[in-house]
Formats: C-alpha cells, structure tokens, sequence
C-alpha cells in the first residue's frame, strides 16, 4: 500500500517548522561568531600572554601578549614544545609537572613561577592553565602567564628595606619602644637591655612599675598626655630601676603615631647613666673647689689677719719714732725698718689682689681724677729708688689726653707702680720714661709691639708706654711673664727680688678695667710696655668742685674725742698715740664689751672698731650699737681691721659702720677717715 501523500496543510507546518530552524541556526551562527570576534579580541589583545596548545603541547595559538613577553613572534613559537620554548633547566622540573597535570585534565590554579624569554632573562609570572574538554574529550590545552615583574620587584624592595630597617633597629645603640595605654607592645633588643628585664616581664606589666618610685608620677602624666595629643616635653629623663635594682638613667624622647588603629607612644631611649655619673662627680669636684676655694679665702682672711696686726703694730710704732728727735743713724735704721715694713705690705696686697681677681671679687670703681697727678704721684715715690740707681725719669703727657677722666685712679695707680717700680729695678744708670697719649689717634703705623685693644666698657682709650733702658727680658720668659710667681729670672741667685705678682695683676686689673698689656723687649737695650685702658672724659667743672669739697673737709676738721677698740695692745697703743699727735682726745678699749661700757659713759664724736676680737668681734658691736635705743646710736663708727679681701668693705658696711680703712693703718687714712667722717658734723 503507497504511503500516504501529505496535506497542503501539513507541507505548510514543515515548511514553518524548517524556516524556524534555519533562524534558530542562523542566529546561532551570529552568536558563534560574535563570541569568537570577542573571545578573538581577548586573545589579540589581552595584555597577559595566552598560548594555546594541542594534546602533545605543542603550541597552536600564540598571541601578541606572549610576544611581547616571551619576544618570540607568533611564526616562531607555533609548533614548538612551550616548556622547551621558555623554561629553563632550574624550573623545567616544575613546567613538566604542570604540564601533566593540565594534560590530565585538571585545572593549573595561578601559581608564581619563572620563565625565560627569547634573550635569556629571566621573566617573574604568574602562571596558570586549563584542559580544552569537548564532551569529555581533551583537545588542548590554554596557558595564560601573568607578568608579575615589577610586583617582584617591588616585593623584593620592600623586603630588603624592611630587612635594612630591622637590622638598623635591632642594632640601634638607643632602645626604642611603641606603647599603647599603661603597656609595651613592641622593643627592640636594646630597649630590653636598658631597662634591664626579660622582654616577656616588660610587656605584661604596667609600664610605670618599672620606673624609679620618685620618677613615676611625672613619667605617667607627660605620657598620658602624649597619647591624647598634648605637647608635653618631647625630651626629658627619668630612672629606671632593673631587675637587678641597679638604678639607671635614661633620657627619653617621644612621639605620637598611630598603631594598629588607634594611638601609641613612640620612644626613643638613650642611657644617661655614665653622663649623669660624670655630672655626679663633677658636681661633687666643684662643691670641693668650692670649699677649697672657701678654704682658701678664710686661710687668706686668717693670715692677713695673723700679718697685718703685728705689721699695723710695727708700722705704728715707727711711725710715731719717726716724729721723735733721732739721731743721724737712728734715723737711717728707721728708714730701713720702715722700708722693710712696706716692701712686707706690698706682698701681703699683691698675694691679696691677686686671690680676689681670681675669686672675682675685685670691683673696679669710679671717680673722677687729675690724671696727671695721678701720674706724677707714681713718679715722685719712685723717684728716690730711681736716683740711689742714677736713673733718670721722664714722662710725656700728649695735650690731646683729657686732664680730668673718669675712672679708677687707685687701680690705675697700682697697675703704673708695678710698671715704673719694675722698670726702676731692671735699670741701673740709665732712662726710664712713661708716656701717655690717645690710642687710636697717636697709633704709630706699622708698629708691631702695639697691638689693638677694642674698648670693652666704652670711653675713649689711652695708651700708656712704659720704657726703660735695662737689661731687657729673655725671650722664652716672654710667654710665661705674666704667669703668677714666673719671674725673668727664677735663679737663687737672682740679682733683684719680688713676689712676681706685678705683672700677673697688672695684666689682670687692666682686663678688668677694659683694657690690655703686651711686652716688647730686648735682652741687654731694654724694654717697652705698652698698657691701654678706656677712661671717659670728666668736665673740669665737676672735677673742680670735687677738689673744692675735699679742700673745705679738710680745712673744717676740729680736735675731736674717739674711742679706739682693738684687742692687740700694740696696735691700740700705736693708733692711741698717732691721734693724740693730731691733738685728738683718745679713749682705748680692748674688748667689745668694755667699749659698749664706755659709751654708755662717755660721748664720743667716732668711734674706730677693730673687727677680728674675742667674745664680742666688731660686727656684732657695732650691731649693737645701732639697734641701742640710746644717743651714741648713730655715732660715725670705722672699721680698722686686718681682713682685706673684697667684700669686707661691703659686709662691714652691711653691718652699720660707717668707713673702712684695712691695718696697717697709715696716719695719713686715718686722718682722711675722719676728715670724710666729721667735716660736715662741725660746728
């Protein structure tokens, strides 16, 4: 039986259903192809390398990524073996690995590898690989290899800098903390070694429970207020005490940083321990010097003392012979005693001077003064020593000097006797000259002996020079002359004597003064000093009535009735006889005691207290006088003593007395003292 014909009906439905079909083909062909153009575009230009390769590995596809890779280009990788193309014997082992693995169906998860490119260097990948399955069946294989060189490279950067960072911390000479809180939570070794405990100690235990008990407090405010952002002191120290309980300094210096999220201390560790035992010791040397130095200056006080009171009793007495009817030889004998006397008085001052320069307590004062006369005072005591040696002086006073300046004539008056009086001794028969003119104004061109002293204190500065025709100053005892106690000559047999303080003070009190000195000599033609010190102008108007005021004190002094207090009888007897020469009404006490007695039976218009004496000295006399309720409270009282460092005069002063004159007393002062005292009292 023929098959049955179909139905328009039913050729109409197959025609519907193969049209569909052709579509669905038709828009599956687009699909397909469009998925190739995109998964062509990938492979193109992808920047990774992607190989693909058939079941024996051999390369089918290579695209542009790989070439520039691997720098092979696509002609001469396809066909190849790709581990025989870019590995290399040291990573061939682990290519083969992976190559089966993917070849076995399995999925290669991106792994860090080396391969090698076409020149032979070595390239950092990323390498990874999957089977081409299709129904089950291997068809190929994909590779993709990722360039990971720079990360490498930058990995391999940051791990040396974190290599160098931690060497350079855990080799630091300092020790360095991070600390959250009250707790260490991260040191380095030399932090553990400083603070003297294990690190597990350190960073289970407060902080604090570390540090020195006196320290604690001030540790814990100044890092409480770090933390919270504060600017406490970013540098200071504290103790710490080790596990051993040795104490030990530590200077800290701190930071605020963050640290896991939220804030900490940063520190920095240096050990103080061997500086602070330094300043131990050298805080213990100086407390010592300074007794020392104490020492010295009381042992000074005690010897002027022990000195100049038999001395004061020595010069007194001679100096009462001296008014008495002598005969001839006497006479000589006399002016050898009190020769003698002075050259003794010169020592004692200079070894004083020199003790209160170097203690600094030796003040230049202020007043106005004849210059010239201060000058020709100088030459006129020298004089007779200047003629016994034949010697002739000279002196030069350029008109463009100011005749009346401001300064300290006693210093200036020192400082021109050592130099005169050296160049007298130095000198037999020939010429020994001071001149005096403006520094700058009279500088001699090109002259080496004349160095230039800027003013320190102001004025205008005055050169003084000093030239003799002696027998001059070696020239290795040029650097060493004004050194205390160096002399020219330090022999036995010296010819000429001397402490050798006088240049050392001059040079001294000239610096003090503004000043300076320097020496040109030369052995057997003599020597040239040349001193300059800034002094100021004075008016001549004021220097006048300077003088007129002193003129008018001396002229009013009357006969007067005083009180002498002074335990040494010779020096009590000697001061009672040279005032009642002056027609002076005198009363003697040896004591505190018996003076306090005699005023209250006595008026007296002064009153001359010796300082150093037993049971009541003349401070707390004096003392008592002026807080006593009676008369005599505000009687003019003199200090007569034997301590003679500076200061005296202004303790003295301090204590209520009125004037100081320091033993041995010379008539001269002490009439002055009374003149300043009384002269306005008269009448």
């Amino acid at each position: 039986m023929s098959p049955k014909n179909p139905t328009y009906e039913e050729l109409e439905q197959e025609n519907a259903r193969l049209r569909k079909e052709l579509d669905e083909q038709g828009r599956m062909n687009v699909r397909l192809a469009t998925r190739q153009r995109y998964l062509e575009a990938v492979f193109h230009y992808a920047p990774d390398a992607i190989v693909t390769l058939d079941s024996s590995h051999r390369i089918l596809e290579w695209n542009p990524g790989a070439e520039k890779l691997f720098g092979y280009v696509g002609t001469e990788a396809r066909g190849r073996d790709l581990d025989d193309l870019v590995s290399r014997p040291d990573v061939q082992d682990e290519a083969l690995a992976n190559t089966r693995k993917v070849l076995s169906g399995k999925t290669l998860e991106p792994l860090e590898s080396v391969r090698y490119r076409k020149d032979g260097a070595p390239v950092d990948v990323l390498a990874s690989g999957a089977p081409i399955l299709i129904e089950g069946e291997l068809h190929g294989v994909v590779a993709m290899y990722t360039d990971i060189t720079k990360r490498k490279e930058a990995e391999r950067a940051l791990r040396e800098s974190e290599e160098r960072y931690r060497s350079l911390v855990d080799n630091a000479l300092e020790g360095i903390s991070v600390s959250q809180d009250d707790r260490f939570i991260w040191m380095n070794p030399r932090f553990v070694e400083l603070w003297g405990h294990a690190r597990e100690e350190l960073t289970s235990r407060p902080l604090f429970e570390f540090i020195h008990p006196e320290d604690r407090e001030t540790v814990r405010e100044r890092h409480y207020q770090r933390l919270h952002g504060y600017n406490p002191i970013p540098i200071y120290s504290f103790r710490v005490v080790t596990a051993q309980g040795d104490i030990r300094w530590l200077q800290i210096s701190v930071a605020r940083i963050f640290w896991e999220g939220g804030p900490a201390a940063l520190s920095l560790y240096t050990d103080l321990s061997e500086q602070k035992k330094v300043e131990l010791e050298l805080l213990e040397a100086k407390h010592k010097a300074e007794e020392a130095n104490k020492a010295k200056s009381e042992f000074l006080a005690n010897m002027s003392h022990e000195i100049r009171t038999p001395l004061n009793g020595i010069m007194g007495m001679l100096q009462l012979l001296e008014d008495t009817e002598l005969e001839e030889e006497q006479g000589m004998y006399l002016d050898y005693a009190l020769m003698s006397s002075k050259g003794l008085l010169s020592v004692i001052n200079d070894v004083l001077d020199l003790s209160r320069i170097e203690a600094g307590k030796l003040v230049i004062d202020e007043a106005v003064f004849d210059l010239e006369s201060v000058v020709t005072m100088v030459l006129e005591t020298v004089r007779p020593q200047a003629e016994q040696k034949s010697n002739t002086l000279q002196v030069s006073i350029d008109p463009e000097v100011p005749r009346s300046i401001l300064g300290d004539p006693a210093r200036l008056r020192q400082i021109l006797f050592n130099l005169i009086g050296n160049a007298v001794k130095f000198t037999s028969k020939g010429t020994i000259g001071i001149e005096v003119l403006p520094l700058e104004a009279k500088r001699p061109p090109g002259n080496p002996g004349l160095p230039h002293w800027p003013p320190k204190h102001g004025g205008m500065p005055l050169l003084f020079i000093v030239s003799d025709t002696g027998m001059g100053i070696p020239e290795d005892k040029m650097k060493v002359i004004f050194n205390p106690f160096d002399q020219a000559d330090g022999s036995i047999t010296r010819k000429h004597g001397g402490s050798g303080l006088g240049l050392t003070i001059v040079k001294r009190l000239a610096e003090l003064m503004g000043g300076g000195v320097s020496i040109d000599s030369v052995m057997g033609r003599g020597t040239r000093v040349y001193l300059s010190i800034p002094f100021v102008p004075a008016s001549q108007d004021r220097a006048r009535r300077d003088g007129q005021v002193a003129r008018a004190a001396q002229a009013g002094l009357r006969p007067c009735k005083v009180l002498v207090v002074d335990d040494d009888k010779t020096s009590l007897k000697a001061q009672e006889h040279m005032l009642r020469k002056q027609g002076h009404q005198v009363r003697c006490a040896e004591d505190g005691w018996s003076a306090l007695e005699m005023l209250q039976l006595e008026v007296f218009d002064c009153v001359f207290m010796d300082i150093q004496m037993p049971e009541i000295d003349g401070i707390e006399a004096t003392k008592r006088i002026r807080s006593s309720q009676k008369d005599f409270k505000n009687i003019p009282i003199i200090a007569m003593t034997a301590l003679a460092m500076k200061g005296d005069r202004e303790k003295l002063l301090e204590a209520g007395m009125d004037d100081y004159i320091a033993k041995p007393v010379n008539m001269d002062e002490v009439l002055e003292v009374l003149r300043r005292q009384l002269s306005g009292k008269d009448g």
